[in-house]
């Protein structure tokens, strides 16, 4: 079974349960995407998936708004007698939990005006009411405890790698939860210094691994630590973590198997060794419930919550969460996910058991601990399929009276007024303008009006590119939000201003674009810029160019190009060249201009093009990872940094493209090496509006070539004659297939593109990178070409 992912109105493509599992557990994805099952049209958050499985993923009530009850129970016996038959709807009608359950849910859909009551609710707090930050001194104080007193008081210390192994656990918690150290150096760098220096302390080797960022280093590293626990005086909790972060790695079954058991041994140890503290229930619940844990609670939930019972009355509020998430997951498994008229006698009487059972146990772990947000959080999700948005409101206001910001809860309350369940685009809004209305920008609230607008956006199923920033309802409220955030100032001031760029961009909204620019002396924080449906690069020049003398002329010339008026957009431009009067960042947008302009114009007549540099200044080309450098000869040498080498050319290729050229190994400090080209709209590694083709050769996968998205594991990988020296290859995207050649062998033949882009197509780039695989490596790219190969008519980029 595979599932479309969609993010903020975007579509990051299909995979497997077991891929977003995976992501998730990366740390790719949040869990605040949505996925649908294919064939399906139905969007549900992921963790919702993740959480109660894909057979119990809810479905959307199947009536409109407005709607009489004759009309609705009309509707209904239809659709029975069409999925059924006569005899077996009669059969099912009879059940009195199947007229109570879908009496109740044909009550929901015809009282939505509920959901606008809560979502427009105000939200209150005390003073002693949590934020994220204190969740954060919470999460903190726990890892202090587990690895740097955990190594302080058990590690071996009379290694020459001693000072660097205790500076590294501090680097590395101060870049993840912050702290009050300063000029700390890098984590990535401590721990690839220790991994050179011999280090074998295995909870270093952990730590080393989960951060070294390239994911053969991190099984490998992890494959020394895990049997070297078997020979330390550490606790529990350590070789619990390490064992889980290899089984996300692993693929072999029976290993799997024993990971499996192993993790069970070492998370029922934890509980005596003085790993767990009654203090830590929080921080444990939330890493088996949505963080790294997940994957062992969906495992083995049932073994888990009987763990913590036996554990004692000290670990109940636990054990009482853990159970009533066990009890939800029953539910919908029960229920299963077709419409409610589809659901039998016995799958109504399993869902309400299991969720009045999870009510009760939740509601008991809330009266445990009201402080603490996770088990209201979970109540709403209970309501949502048990009583309505009302109750959800009232969770929602226990849960955030705990943590007023706790994202789960807002989430949840999101998710709830959605047009499927109990609300409508009006209370989507209302809600988002709610948490604008609490002013609290200490906090992540406001912002929370932007998560809002982009379910809007997926309601909405807008074209790829065009957003809802511009709306007349929806502007001010966006204004207010990001003006908010820079009048809290701070650190993060520069961020919000980069963002609000961006936004107003989109909306049109260019004068005050430009204010925010030129309130960062033009220069932005180009991060906020990445992943987004468009290519940022040259933003600031296009803000100063649609601000300037001239820009009812680049507005013009804009229009042309966008509707691939290739030519008149180019005089246009050629002519705007000549004004000597224009500002130098106009200027500069020109030159740009003329330069992509002049490349498409010949891609438009079939014509084969460059696809690397001409020189060090070339305007066509972004460089966002490794150095670069043209030779003399012509060729572009590039060598990797730790995330390997990327660059870009603003020239828009288009979806159905073919690509030839060949590259050389200059040096490899370990005989690994990665080549390749990236496609779509290239940017930093954990972005998702890109796929590559990589030729690789290192320890683990040896000899291969991949098409992929991104860098992240995945795609199709062929085996390939991939020689040490030097290589040629072609590639050819037609028709959302690969084909691709190594040395005149053929690699890929119809291969489908690993991930839909959801950009235009007339967006669609191309450049060179692939990823590195812990060395120093230098690679040498020559005589690259690139050419059209025509155009499609399907707006996204791939499907």
């Amino acid at each position: 079974m595979n599932y479309q992912l969609r993010r903020e109105g975007r579509d990051l493509g299909t995979f497997t349960l077991e891929e977003l599992r995976e992501k998730r557990a990366s740390g790719e994805l949040t869990g605040s995407e949505y996925v649908r099952c294919e064939g399906k049209f139905n969007w549900q958050p992921l963790d919702l998936l993740l959480a109660y499985g894909p057979e119990a993923m809810p479905p959307p009530v199947p009536v409109k708004r407005g709607m009489s009850t004759g009309w609705i129970w009309a509707l209904a016996i239809v659709a029975g007698l069409m999925l059924v038959g006569t005899m077996v709807y009669t059969a099912i009608r009879t059940s009195k939990i199947f007229q109570a359950t879908v009496s109740q849910q044909l009550t929901q859909a015809t009282t939505r005006e509920d959901g606008m009551t809560a979502a427009s609710k105000p939200v209150t707090w005390t003073t002693n009411t949590l934020t994220a930050r204190d969740a954060n001194e919470r999460a903190k104080e726990f890892r202090v405890r587990q690895w740097e007193q955990g190594y302080a008081k058990f590690g071996k210390h009379d290694q020459p790698w001693d000072a660097d192994a205790a500076l590294f656990l501090k680097s590395w918690r101060w870049e993840n939860y912050g702290g009050d150290e300063t000029d700390l150096p890098s984590s990535v760098e401590l721990g690839r210094k220790l991994v050179k220096e011999g280090c074998d302390d295995p909870l270093i080797l952990t730590i080393c691994a989960v951060n070294c960022g390239e994911i053969h280093e991190e099984k490998r590293l992890l494959e020394i630590a895990v049997p070297a626990f078997e020979h330390s005086n550490y606790r529990a909790y350590p070789k619990f973590y390490a064992l889980r972060m290899l089984y996300n790695e692993t693929y072999d079954h029976s290993r799997l198997m024993k990971l499996e058991q192993q993790s069970l041994e070492e998370f029922r140890k934890a509980f005596s060794d003085g790993s767990f503290l009654p203090q830590d229930q929080w921080e444990i619940a939330e890493s088996l419930l949505y963080g790294w844990g997940k994957s062992f609670f969906d495992a083995d939930q049932a073994l888990l919550y009987t763990f913590v019972q036996r554990a004692g009355k000290k670990f109940e509020w636990l054990a009482l969460v853990l159970e009533g998430e066990y009890h939800i997951n029953e539910a919908w498994k029960a229920r299963g996910s077709g419409f409610a008229n589809t659901v039998s006698a016995q799958g109504w009487q399993g869902f309400n058991d299991h969720l009045a059972t999870a009510r009760t146990k939740l509601t008991q772990a809330w009266e445990l601990h009201p402080e603490w947000p996770l088990a209201p959080a979970l109540m709403e999700y209970v309501s949502l399929g048990s009583s309505g948005i009302s109750e959800m409101r009232q969770w929602f206001d226990r849960a955030t009276a705990a943590q007023v910001d706790y994202p789960g809860a807002w989430q949840q309350m999101r998710w709830g007024l959605r047009p499927r369940w109990f609300g409508s685009e009006d209370a989507m809004l209302a809600f988002g303008e709610t948490a604008l209305n609490t002013g609290r920008f200490d906090t992540d609230i406001p912002r929370m009006l932007f998560d809002s607008i982009s379910d809007i956006e997926q309601e909405s199923s807008l074209p790829p590119g065009e957003r809802l920033y511009g709306r007349e309802d929806i502007w001010p409220l966006m204004k207010r939000m990001y003006e908010g955030y820079i009048k809290q100032g701070g650190a993060d001031s520069k961020g919000w201003r980069s963002a609000y760029t961006a936004v107003a961009y989109y909306a049109g909204h260019y004068e005050v674009a430009r204010e925010q620019l030129q309130a960062m002396n033009w220069k932005p924080t180009r991060e906020n810029w990445y992943n987004w449906d468009r290519d940022l690069s040259l933003l600031p020049e296009e803000i100063a160019a649609r601000t300037g003398s001239a820009s009812n002329t680049v507005s013009s010339a804009e229009d042309k190009r966008d509707n691939d008026d290739i030519a008149d957009a180019l005089a246009m431009y050629q002519q705007l060249e000549q004004d000597k009067s224009l500002d130098s960042r106009t200027h500069e947008f020109v030159r740009h201009r003329l330069a992509e302009l002049g490349l498409e114009q010949k891609l438009a007549k079939g014509e084969w093009i460059d696809l690397q540099p001409k020189d060090d200044q070339d305007p066509n080309w972004e460089y966002f990872l490794g150095k670069a450098h043209v030779l003399p000869d012509g060729a572009l040498e590039v060598e990797s940094g730790p995330e390997g080498h990327l660059l870009f050319s603003r020239v828009r290729v288009g979806p159905q493209f073919e690509v030839k050229g060949e590259f050389e190994v200059v040096r490899s400090s370990n005989k690994s090496f990665q080549a390749g080209i990236v496609m779509g709209i290239p940017g930093r590694r954990g972005d998702y509006f890109w796929n590559s083709f990589r030729i690789k050769n290192n320890e683990t996968e040896h000899r291969i070539v991949n098409f992929g998205h991104g860098w992240w594991r995945g795609g199709v990988t062929r085996k390939a004659d991939v020689q040490d020296d030097h290589n040629s290859f072609t590639f050819t995207l037609q028709n959302f297939t690969a084909t691709a050649s190594l040395n005149g062998a053929q690699v890929l033949q119809a291969a489908p593109q690993p991930r839909s882009l959801y950009i235009k197509n007339d967006d669609y780039r191309l450049g060179l990178g692939a990823f590195n695989d812990v060395n120093d490596a230098v690679i040498r790219y020559r005589n690259m070409k690139v050419r059209r190969l025509g155009n499609t008519n399907q707006n996204s980029a791939a499907k």
